[in-house]
């Protein structure tokens, strides 16, 4: 699952827990995404988020929320709300 991360330029933030993995990744200077492995490391869900410089801290502010509710989804093992979304 590594190797899948490595695709963004960086690891902004990331959580592991027994159903999966939920991270943050820098994609470009100008592009976060949010993505979510199960613990096998097939791809749940993502969601990219771009921006410009004027809106860059509301768009982070939404990224995070989104990584808070797979974070929470993972935690509480209800991976089919992560499909639904």
């Amino acid at each position: 699952m590594q190797e899948i991360f490595s695709f963004g330029r960086k690891i902004v933030s990331s959580h592991k827990y027994s159903e999966g993995t939920a991270a943050i990744l820098e994609m470009t200077e100008t592009m976060y995404a949010v993505v979510v492995f199960d613990n096998k490391g097939w791809l749940l869900t993502s969601r990219n988020f771009p921006f410009t410089e004027s809106c860059k801290k509301e768009v982070l502010k939404e990224c995070k929320t989104f990584y808070k509710f797979t974070k929470d989804c993972l935690s509480k093992k209800t991976l089919d709300l992560l499909e639904e979304e």
